[in-house]
């Protein structure tokens, strides 16, 4: 049995493939993988590396990158930040509202990390078994009514009533 081991390079080809599939749009790959990664914060060095041969904030920043690649309007992060360390998840968040406001991207978060809603986000849905229980701005994330949402809040948060 033959395994391939793709490089970062590869990685987000496979994003330009799919791209160039639905647009028919040509691309120097080298040229945009570069532009990629330096918009997510890594050099043209990285290209040839490996997945194994990144940290977890350089592969999650390779991660956005080949997101990005496909011009998506709508990127969907799922524990995103969780597996890094407290340092990395800010460098990370930061990262993506800078590329939030260049691109108009809209992000669907899914986190049990409150204090990293309330940094990236606008609007937090809390889903208790599968159902909504509640859609507030983050601005009002204090006003929560339904009791999941509430003993969530009160886990993290230290929120204070009048």
């Amino acid at each position: 049995m033959i395994y391939t081991r793709f490089t970062v390079r590869d990685l987000i080809n496979e994003s330009f493939i799919i791209l160039k599939r639905h647009t028919g749009e040509t691309i120097d790959v080298n040229a945009e993988c570069i532009k990629l990664l330096e918009l997510v914060g890594l050099n043209e060095d990285f290209l040839y590396r490996y997945p194994h041969q990144l940290s977890g904030g350089q592969l999650q920043r390779v991660c956005i990158a080949r997101a990005i690649a496909v011009k998506p309007q709508i990127i969907l992060f799922d524990e995103a930040i969780s597996s890094l360390d407290a340092h990395t998840q800010v460098q990370i968040m930061d990262l993506l509202k800078e590329i939030k406001a260049m691109y108009d991207f809209t992000y669907v978060f899914i986190t049990h990390d409150l204090p990293s809603v309330t940094y990236l986000c606008d609007r937090v849905l809390f889903l208790y078994k599968g159902v909504v229980e509640e859609i507030l701005s983050v601005a009002n994330i204090s006003e929560a009514k339904s009791e999941y949402a509430q003993k969530l809040l009160h886990s993290i948060l230290d929120i204070k009533h009048d």
